[in-house]
């Protein structure tokens, strides 16, 4: 099995978590972050923008998951002071 979250702000990372589910043996999950343009009142063109501070700040993270070992996690945690 095969599971893995991208997002549209790292096409790169998209294209290759696409590639390699298609080619699992079994089941694949993929769950691919893009922020919703009028449902987040978000201008078109700062649609990558956000999907790229949503992946900096933690709040999607990027990570695989294949036969229940988690592999290439990118996750930033929010900064211990709160600050943003």
């Amino acid at each position: 099995p095969y599971v893995a979250t991208a997002s549209i702000a790292d096409p790169y990372d998209l294209y290759r978590k696409v590639k390699k589910a298609a080619k699992i043996d079994g089941p694949a999950f993929l769950q691919i972050h893009g922020p919703c343009v009028p449902g987040w009142r978000i201008p078109p063109e700062k649609t990558v923008e956000v999907a790229k501070l949503a992946i900096e700040t933690g709040v999607w993270p990027l990570f695989e998951i294949e036969n229940g070992d988690i592999r290439n996690i990118k996750f930033q945690r929010f900064p211990k002071d709160g600050k943003f």
